[in-house]
């Protein structure tokens, strides 16, 4: 609805247009989505760090890579870029609570 509303206010109508065989609102929503994960395990990882809160983060990315896995209709995944499998492995491997910086 979001993309006809778009053609309709003046926007190109190839926004419309299939993109690897998938219409074009799943595909859009799915790329949405797997840049949002990107996006969500880079702070995780990288700015928040903080692994006593990772158990908060893993329903997050499964609910957004499920929705992935549907609008991309991704059948078979057969290769993981290393940045993610580091990021799965963080998020499903129990970590030490870090110990607290020194005051002072």
């Amino acid at each position: 609805m979001f993309l006809e509303q778009y053609v309709t206010a003046g926007g190109h109508e190839d926004a419309l247009a299939a993109r690897g065989g998938l219409p074009a609102g799943a595909g859009a929503l799915g790329r949405h989505r797997m840049w949002a994960v990107e996006w969500f395990m880079e702070q995780a990882i990288r700015w928040i760090d903080a692994p006593a809160n990772d158990p908060a983060y893993i329903p997050v990315v499964r609910r957004h890579l499920n929705g992935v896995v549907q609008l991309l209709e991704v059948q078979v995944l057969t290769q993981v870029s290393p940045w993610y499998a580091h990021a799965a492995q963080r998020l499903t491997t129990p970590q030490p609570t870090p110990s607290p910086l020194p005051h002072g």
